[in-house]
């Protein structure tokens, strides 16, 4: 009787909920959808209509000389001057006359303490650890011009090493000491240019630091052994710096992509993130300095672009990316009057190492063993814009174009097979979804009219997904065994649809015991908590054992027909010691590439996926739809449809935990995304004292007809550009989107509540409309 009346109330919640969703009125390729909720269409959620305004462009090569910059490289596409005086550079773009400065142009105009001046004109900066003789360890700052006098502290020599192509700046930082004459702190910055690229090193063998003791300093030293050791590097802080004077905006890859459009709302928060999410091997990371962690930066990118459709720059980091931390400052963060973006790369970090009677604050004895790189691709013309910085950086990941020849879309279902909960002598299992019911899901919802699927098996193993991260490769008798296994793997393979199966290959469930466990860098163990109801902690595994944990079971694999894997915690990317010996995030991000590669018998997905796993991914899953919405920005655009559409197909996060379904399915349309569902074919409520507890609504029945309504509607419009890449994305007004994609088809996107008109179409509120689709 309970169970019966639960089971009316879940429904009677879901009609409450479904009720307010309108059904859509097809008008040959077009449809209609009632939001529910109004936004107002000048917000960042929404990209805002392109500013048309050009920038001056005048011939300054000239005047670079008389202001004693010397011209350092030339090709067709570039010229290169460098001035010695600040260690800065100016790139002249050939394609558009176009100047870049690693400083602000216009400085003149302003009104700067000779400190800020000093900061913005110095090409490169340091930060470096003081360490006393107590062991504490303390941060400073140095750049190339003295913050208090715009003297150098910093000194160079810059050499052409291949005429035209290369060049190299010994830089020198002197550091002041009570004890000694100086110290000294130096590396070595390559600069090169290879057609529309310009290219910065610095190789990690030339960073040195060393003292110069003078004789009457000797003494002294033995006494107070102070120590120097460099933290960080940053290149060019302020190249492509520029304000509100001009039209113009950064580019971050935050969450879908964001916009920081130049204007004069002062700011006093930046966006700095570290690539990949913090190194949690390490403990220098304060959570007062790093913005809340919504969500990794993934991408090793920015941009920056000037004028509208005129002159822009995409910036890859290229090496040493297990370091790099993204800076973007928006208009006077820290009294700068301008925005600007940036890499800052770490060199070394502190680390605690935790002892009986205490703990210990530590640093890395040498720098990260890697050159840290960055690589700048001009862009002009209808290039210059967040599209181009998409385009370009698609070429620079060599993602492939796929060709499936599907009709529709497909509808991606996370079914929950078998969790458990703690029992009186052991476990207690609990049977949500079997590989039977799993089958007579997909085929109700093809009597429903959804044309293909996508289907995500979590907890599909013999003891479920926390069991040894489902690596076993072993059904459960619970779900039906492996004959109903192969009913179900046999109907997805003769009707053309996909299935993957979870595991987690990356984590086990007790350190040691043979599971090659690492340690953090402080020695401690390397423990996660696992996303579970009942926290679940885990342990990270060696990880070159990657591929050799998936394919010492290929025979059991493909026994049971499995050839598609989503691989959870893949993205995770975290320094380690094994056997006494430090691996670092650099090292450890080219393990997994290595890894990943020994695995192409098995078609990959993930989610939120690192850019450099992008290239070995058929799905990325719990995609971004939007950006964080930071304050300062200005936009959200899709960067990631540009980049990945027509090459990997992108999921919504489940649509179970959406609250708002009609302005979800115009943002899948708009960002070319497919909807996603975690389902079970039992009632959610038996999930309770499992490790997903935490999901309140997974019954199928309940999530039957908006599954249906939410995928009719999504597909009628996106079944038009299957495969095909998204290649342009403009905002014609406030809320109305124009999407081009490469067969040819438009999709526009109507976010207003009244009618619009734009190009000869016309468009309903909340509506869409696909030109040359079918």
């Amino acid at each position: 009787m309970v169970k019966t009346l639960k089971k009316i109330i879940l429904s009677l919640s879901l009609v409450v909920i479904t009720a307010l969703v309108t059904s859509i009125n097809f008008r040959g390729a077009s449809g209609s959808v009632d939001l529910l909720h109004e936004l107002e269409q000048t917000s960042n959620f929404f990209t805002q209509k392109e500013d048309t305004r050009e920038v001056e462009i005048v011939d300054k090569r000239d005047s670079l000389i008389e202001a004693g910059y010397t011209k350092a490289l030339e090709n067709d596409y570039l010229i290169v001057y460098y001035l010695k005086d600040t260690c800065g550079i100016a790139v002249y773009d050939k394609a558009n006359g176009y100047t870049w400065y690693s400083t602000y142009d216009n400085m003149a105009s302003e009104s700067l303490t000779p400190a800020i001046q000093a900061k913005m004109d110095s090409g490169v900066s340091i930060e470096y650890y003081v360490v006393d003789t107590k062991s504490e360890i303390q941060s400073k700052e140095l750049t190339y011009l003295s913050t208090l006098k715009s003297t150098q502290v910093g000194s160079s020599k810059m050499k052409v090493t291949v005429p035209n192509k290369k060049f190299e700046i010994d830089v020198s930082f002197a550091i002041t000491d009570t004890r000694t004459s100086k110290y000294v702190i130096s590396f070595k910055i390559e600069v090169s240019i290879d057609k529309d690229k310009l290219m910065v090193n610095v190789p990690y063998e030339s960073i040195k630091e060393r003292e110069t003791v003078t004789a009457s300093a000797s003494t002294s030293l033995n006494k107070t052994p102070t120590d120097y050791r460099l933290k960080s590097i940053t290149l060019f802080p302020y190249f492509g710096s520029e304000n509100y004077k001009i039209n113009g905006y950064s580019f971050i890859p935050d969450g879908s992509g964001a916009l920081i459009r130049y204007n004069q709302n002062e700011s006093s928060t930046a966006y700095i993130k570290k690539l990949y999410s913090s190194d949690y091997s390490f403990t220098d990371y304060s959570t007062s300095t790093y913005i809340k962690d919504n969500g990794y930066l993934n991408l090793p990118i920015y941009g920056v672009n000037h004028g509208y459709n005129q002159a822009s720059f995409l910036c890859e980091a290229t090496g040493g990316v297990g370091s790099v931390e993204l800076h973007s400052y928006p208009y006077k963060y820290s009294l700068i009057p301008v925005n600007t973006t940036f890499f800052k790369y770490y060199v070394r970090d502190t680390f605690t190492v935790n002892m009986s009677q205490g703990s210990m604050y530590l640093l890395n004895e040498d720098p990260y063993p890697s050159d840290y790189s960055l690589t700048y691709s001009f862009l002009s013309g209808d290039k210059a814009n967040y599209v181009g910085m998409a385009e370009a950086y698609r070429e620079s990941l060599g993602l492939n174009d796929v060709k499936t020849n599907d009709n529709d879309i497909a509808l991606r279902l996370e079914i929950l097979g078998i969790d458990y909960k703690p029992g009186l002598f052991g476990k207690n299992y609990v049977t949500m979804t079997t590989y039977s019911d799993a089958l007579e899901i997909i085929k109700d919802l093809e009597q429903e009219g959804v044309g293909n699927f996508n289907i995500t098996y979590l907890g599909w193993n013999r003891g479920g997904y926390f069991n040894k991260g489902a690596t076993t490769a072993r059904t459960s008798l619970l779900l039906g065994g492996k004959s109903k296994l192969d009913v179900l793997n046999d109907y997805i393979k003769e009707n053309g649809y996909y299935i993957d199966y979870t595991i987690n290959p990356y984590v086990a469930n007790s350190y040691g015991f043979g599971n090659k466990t690492v340690k953090k860098i402080g020695l401690s163990p390397f423990e996660v908590t696992q996303k579970s109801s009942m926290e679940q902690l885990g342990y990270y595994v060696l990880p070159t054992e990657l591929s050799s944990i998936i394919t010492s079971k290929d025979k059991r694999y493909e026994n049971l027909g499995i050839s598609s894997l989503n691989l959870n915690n893949i993205n995770v990317a975290y320094s380690y010691r094994y056997s006494s010996l430090a691996t670092y995030r650099t090292q450890m991000i080219n393990q997994v590439i290595e890894e990943v590669k020994k695995l192409s018998n098995y078609s990959l997905s993930s989610e939120k996926p690192n850019s450099y796993l992008l290239p070995y991914m058929t799905n990325y899953y719990n995609a971004y739809y939007e950006s964080n919405k930071y304050i300062y920005e200005t936009d959200s655009i899709p960067f990631m449809s540009l980049l990945l559409s027509g090459s990997v197909n992108q999921y919504l996060p489940n649509i179970n935990y959406v609250s708002d379904y009609e302005l979800a399915i115009l943002r899948m349309i708009e960002y070319n995304i497919y909807p996603s569902f975690i389902i079970t074919k039992e009632e959610a409520y038996k999930l309770r004292y499992t490790n997903y507890e935490y999901l309140n609504s997974t019954e199928y029945a309940l999530w039957k007809d908006l599954m249906i309504r939410m995928y009719t509607k999504t597909n009628n419009a996106l079944k038009n550009v299957i495969d095909a890449k998204m290649i342009n994305h403009v905002y014609l007004d406030s809320g109305v989107c124009k999407c081009n994609y490469s067969n040819g088809i438009i999709i526009y996107i109507n976010y207003n509540n009244k009618d619009v008109s734009c190009e000869g179409i016309s468009l309903a509120p909340y509506s869409y409309y696909v030109k040359g689709g079918h």
